[in-house]
């Protein structure tokens, strides 16, 4: 071999023996966990863990509300249950009220009518029983022996019943009657629903005086009257109203109502809804008689409202 073969042939050796150091660099560097490549993987899992995060605290926060929903709608039960139970009790308290009554009267009536009175009850003073020997009499009747005659219809004073006293007797016994059928006929009405507000001006007045009869008159806490009056309202007022529930039972009653008179209640706004309504509609035909029926309709309810 020459030394020029031999010349080429170390060259080339050299060159294959520097493309193999090349690729073992190059697979090194692809081993190596480069600053930047870390700084990333760890960013990648700190946005996957917040993002967990974030979800499960939505998660808990629906879970709460919905808990708070169930809590609520069960008090509302309760009272309710409560309140039926309380409708009861009242029932048979004002039948006793109603039989006691009357059972007072008869026996002032028959205490007037034959002079009869009912002392109090005193201490019995009882004789001691000592056995011994009965003696027997027989009392004969003699021309001498008068008996007095037994006078009938006197009063307390001894002076005579008058018919005035029948009557205010009989009066007493039909008013207690129509009382007690009175209360009797109250509590077998069906229980009244009330139609939701929404904040329509022109709907105002008939919810507030359906509350007034029905929730507002009756003898509940002033807490469970807030309950009602906020579970009847929907959108804005029931967001105007929410605050209220965090002042005590008195004074978070009075302030919601205030406040949902002061802004729905507004004599100005009603009117003004329902001169719109009344001015602002469409245009009724003469021949549309259930149109015309219906514009009259609303112009009586808003002389009403007025």
């Amino acid at each position: 071999m020459s030394a020029a073969d031999q010349l080429q042939a170390a060259g080339g050796q050299s060159e294959v023996k520097q493309k193999d150091e090349k690729q073992e660099k190059k697979q090194e560097n692809v081993l190596e966990v480069n600053p930047e490549d870390s700084v990333s993987q760890c960013v990648s899992h700190t946005s996957s863990a917040s993002s967990a995060m974030l979800k499960a605290m939505a998660r808990k926060a629906a879970l709460a509300a919905e808990a708070a929903a169930i809590e609520e709608r069960q008090q509302l039960e309760l009272e309710e249950f409560q309140l039926t139970q309380r409708k009861l009790r009242l029932s048979m308290q004002t039948k006793l009220r109603v039989a006691e009554t009357e059972e007072q009267i008869y026996l002032e009536f028959e205490n007037k009518k034959f002079g009869i009175s009912f002392p109090e009850k005193e201490q019995d003073e009882t004789l001691p029983y000592t056995p011994g020997k009965v003696v027997t009499e027989t009392v004969v009747p003699t021309k001498s022996t008068k008996c007095k005659p037994i006078t009938a219809n006197r009063s307390d004073h001894g002076q005579p019943l008058t018919m005035s006293d029948d009557s205010d007797v009989v009066t007493l016994l039909k008013e207690g009657q129509q009382e007690q059928r009175r209360l009797w006929e109250v509590m077998q009405l069906p229980k009244a629903e009330l139609t939701p507000y929404d904040g329509n001006p022109l709907e105002f007045w008939e919810f507030w005086r359906s509350f007034e009869d029905n929730i507002d008159s009756s003898s509940c806490g002033d807490r469970t009257k807030l309950t009602r009056l906020l579970y009847y309202c929907r959108g804005e007022p029931k967001r105007r109203l929410s605050p209220c529930l965090l002042m005590n039972a008195s004074q978070g009653y009075s302030t919601a109502k205030r406040l949902l008179i002061e802004r729905f209640g507004d004599p100005v706004v009603i009117t003004d809804s329902w001169m719109k309504k009344i001015t602002s509609g469409k245009q009724i035909s003469p021949r549309d008689k259930k149109g015309l029926r219906e514009l009259a309709d609303d112009k009586s309810v808003c002389l009403m409202s007025f």
